[in-house]
């Protein structure tokens, strides 16, 4: 059997040492942040969705009124099936609008956060350099 020979190595005695090497390897793997524009354009997209699955159960309601073709009994099943399967698009569409505009409204709460302390953060550089609008501090 296969084994490293670091992982044999180790002491295990220093979980410690163990932290820093995840520490590293994820400082290893990059970074990524959001700014304005970018919040801005997430909290639209999910919005559009969300507005999309608002249209999408309103057009569906007719999906769950089907009426079977004759009396007997099997066109009535098959409108209780379609029925069903019309309701069933129904819920998915209305879960679906209320996960996206969850989204959305993160996104902005977010954003709204964001700007906050960029307003604070310009604040207060402002407070410590009077009279200077740029530059360094």
């Amino acid at each position: 059997m296969w084994v490293d020979e670091s992982a044999q190595n180790k002491d295990k005695a220093n979980p410690a040492g163990w932290v820093e090497q995840i520490g590293q390897a994820t400082n290893q793997l990059g970074s990524f942040a959001y700014d304005e524009g970018t919040l801005t354009r997430i909290a639209d997209r999910w919005q559009l969705i969300a507005d999309r699955c608002r249209d999408a159960i309103g057009e569906a309601m007719p999906l769950t009124k089907v009426v079977g073709p004759g009396l007997d009994l099997a066109s009535g099943a098959m409108a209780d099936k379609a029925n069903a399967s019309g309701q069933a698009y129904l819920n998915m569409m209305k879960s679906m609008r209320a996960y996206c505009q969850t989204q959305a409204d993160h996104c902005r709460k977010a954003l709204g956060t964001y700007t906050e302390h960029e307003d604070e953060t310009a604040a207060t550089a402002r407070s410590l350099n009077p009279g200077n609008e740029g530059g360094t501090i």
